[in-house]
């Protein structure tokens, strides 16, 4: 358990890395989702097609490139991107591990944003179709109220099993 805290200590201390819009992406799912578990936040994965898929481009542009939901995102999740580029190779464990983030949570589509808790329950899956930054936001701060509502129903549900 001491580990476990001084590892998570550790990646709060260590930032995401940054794309080219300022958005902090983790490398690693585990250092994403530990990073929203310590920060009692919503993880968001982005399950992309960086060079070949058209709507990946958009998303970029339209999304990323928006200060406003690149500053409120960096601020209020974790952010993870499972990228699946055909020209650049991936090893194969990686191709296997996406291809399994993949069917747990039914990406059929790329772009596909998912919304889910630190412990990867879904609370929300959109396949991106050309939104702007503010659609997108407003739809991931839903996701985030429902995880915000598990949040206090869970600690109300502890608070009374302590009083009993």
């Amino acid at each position: 358990m001491i580990l476990r805290t001084i590892y998570v200590a550790a990646m709060l201390l260590v930032p995401p890395t940054l794309n080219a819009h300022g958005l902090g992406f983790f490398g690693n799912l585990r250092a994403a989702a530990d990073v929203a578990s310590a920060r009692q936040t919503l993880l968001l994965i982005f399950f992309t097609a960086s060079d070949w898929g058209l709507l990946t481009h958009e998303l970029d542009i339209k999304v990323w490139e928006d200060p406003a939901f690149a500053g409120w995102a960096n601020e209020n999740y974790s952010l993870y991107l499972a990228d699946y580029p055909q020209r650049v190779k991936q090893d194969a464990a990686r191709l296997k591990f996406l291809k399994s983030l993949a069917e747990r949570f039914e990406v059929r589509h790329f772009p596909t944003i998912v919304g889910v808790t630190p412990d990867l329950q879904l609370l929300g899956k959109h396949e991106y179709r050309g939104e702007g930054g503010s659609e997108i936001l407003g739809l991931t701060e839903q996701w985030r109220e429902k995880f915000e509502e598990r949040i206090a129903t869970e600690s109300t549900s502890k608070k009374e099993n302590t009083t009993k």
